[in-house]
C-alpha cells in the first residue's frame, strides 16, 4: 500500500507533495519533492527512510533523513534530519472522530550549507492515527510554535 500527501498554503498553492510505502514494520518515505519555483518540483535524496513503525518500545528511536538543492541558489544544499522518539499510544479527536493514535516526541535539525553550515534546531510532537497517518504535528521553533492538525481527507 502507498500513501500520497500533500502540502498546500492557505491561497491552495502546492508547496510539498510524498509518497509513503506500507512496510512490514512500518512506514517509510519512498519519494518528497518541494514546489520551490512555478516550474517544477524539486526532489530530494531520501538518506533515511524511518517514518513511523507499527510497533515499538517506549524511547525507541526512528530516523529520518533526507537532502535538496534550490535552484535559484545552486551554491547551497539543505538537510533535514529528523528523530522520532516513541512516547506511546493515546487518542485524538479529529475530523470529529475519537482516533487510536501513536505519539512522538521529535528533534530535527534544517542544516543550510552554504560557505559553512548553518543549523536550526527545532522540537516537538507527531501524532499519527490508525489507518489515516499524520494527523497533528507541533513544532517549537525560536519563540513560535506552529500547531498543524488534519482537517480534512481527499480521496484520488
Amino acid at each position: 500500500m502507498f500513501l500520497s500527501g500533500s502540502i498546500s498554503r492557505s491561497d491552495g498553492v502546492l508547496t510539498h507533495q510524498w509518497q509513503e510505502e506500507e512496510t512490514r514494520t512500518g512506514m517509510v518515505m519512498t519519494e518528497y519533492a518541494m514546489f520551490l519555483s512555478k516550474d517544477k518540483p524539486q526532489k530530494t535524496q531520501i538518506v533515511y527512510d524511518d517514518i513511523f513503525p507499527f510497533k515499538a518500545d517506549p524511547g525507541g528511536i526512528f530516523l529520518f533523513d533526507m537532502k535538496w538543492r534550490d535552484p535559484a541558489s545552486p551554491d547551497a544544499s539543505y538537510q533535514l534530519i529528523r528523530n522520532r522518539i516513541y512516547v506511546g499510544d493515546t487518542t485524538m479527536q479529529i475530523m470529529g472522530k475519537e482516533v487510536k493514535c501513536v505519539h512522538f516526541k521529535v528533534r530535527e535539525r534544517l542544516e543550510v550549507d552554504q560557505e559553512g553550515i548553518l543549523g536550526l534546531d527545532m522540537n516537538g510532537d507527531e501524532y499519527y492515527g490508525q489507518g489515516i497517518g499524520l494527523v497533528r504535528f507541533v513544532r517549537q521553533v525560536n519563540d513560535r510554535k506552529p500547531v498543524y492538525t488534519l482537517s480534512s481527507i481527499n480521496d484520488h
